[in-house]
């Protein structure tokens, strides 16, 4: 999720201290392919990438040193986080190239300690398409679980930044898939129905796929949301988390109970109303993201799996964090 950040401090200065030697590709073990791969698994340090297209999984070998986070940008290149000797790295991989070599780019001035706390797990990464750019949170303030800081890295300048950087300007470094998101907002509207006999009105979601508002589709009536329900629940409040790339299915959050945030489920719908499913009890802790052949993965207590627009559920694997390129 993009993080709007408020305040920018300065760059920081390329540490002049060398780094530590770079994992060359290893001549022992043939590398699979990674093109086409549009997840990134991560499960003790290592990480596996996934290709929806072919249905496989490709162990990342190559990696020696133990990762902690990744994203992709754009659909060619992967950066991720190692740990060595404590201390946080920057590294990267061109997913197009036949034989995969892992590039050493800058360390994050971090130390692990910096961007992991026990009960709360690591600080997330994000990646900025519209001007080539990759952040790390850290700073942790433990009453919420939440990264209190981000640090920038900017690889067409090989620079860092303690927040936002200063050259560059806050409507140019918007993500494209975030402007998407703000601007498909308008195509669902949520409403307040009256129910005969009930004994206040029930909230549905709709798709509003013209301007006219004359064609209304439900995409929230199918799910009970009554089992999700504690003492002090309410009507959800649906908040679109996005479409997926062929734009024919939406993952969205349904919030039913108010704390610091809302929580509620992580719902699936097709855009025609005809398949509606609650994947996981609180869409602000799940992990989800859209894969290219359409399907939406997402995990749950029994691992990681991928939910299709005719609403068929499949298990990839083990595990529970993981990224994609949508």
């Amino acid at each position: 999720m993009l993080l709007f950040v408020l305040m920018a401090f300065g760059l920081l200065g390329c540490d002049s201290n060398p780094l530590p030697a770079q994992t060359q590709t290893s001549d022992a073990v043939a590398v699979a392919p990674l093109k086409g791969c549009d997840m990134a698994i991560f499960d003790d340090g290592k990480v596996t990438f996934y290709n929806s297209r072919t249905n496989s999984l490709v162990p990342f070998v190559d990696e020696q040193n133990r990762v902690i986070n990744g994203v992709f940008l754009k659909e060619n290149e992967f950066y991720y986080t190692v740990v060595i000797d404590d201390e946080l790295y920057l590294k990267k991989v061109d997913l197009l190239a036949s034989h995969p070599a892992l590039v050493m780019l800058t360390d994050w001035d971090l130390k692990l300690s910096d961007c992991f706390f026990d009960s709360c797990g690591y600080a997330t990464m994000s990646s900025y398409s519209n001007v080539p750019m990759i952040g790390i949170q850290h700073n942790m303030g433990e009453m919420f679980c939440e990264f209190m800081d981000d640090r920038f890295y900017l690889p067409d300048h090989n620079t860092k930044s303690e927040g936002w950087p200063d050259e560059v300007n806050m409507g140019d470094g918007a993500d494209e898939q975030w402007i998407q998101l703000l601007n498909d907002q308008d195509l669902f509207k949520q409403e307040e129905v009256v129910v005969e006999g009930a004994d206040e009105d029930k909230s549905y979601y709709y798709y509003v796929p013209d301007e006219s508002g004359d064609e209304r589709i439900c995409i929230s009536d199918k799910i009970d949301f009554e089992i999700f329900k504690g003492e002090y629940s309410y009507e959800p409040q649906f908040e679109l988390l996005g479409l997926n790339p062929l734009r024919d299915c939406v993952v969205y959050g349904a919030l039913i109970d108010w704390g610091h945030v809302g929580h509620g489920p992580l719902c699936f719908a097709t855009l025609d109303g005809k398949v509606q499913k609650a994947l996981y009890y609180d869409c602000q802790e799940a992990c989800y993201g859209w894969l290219a052949n359409g399907k939406l993965a997402f995990s749950d207590e029994d691992g990681i799996k991928t939910v299709s627009p005719d609403g068929t559920i499949k298990k990839i694997c083990s595990g529970d964090k993981f990224v994609t390129v949508y």
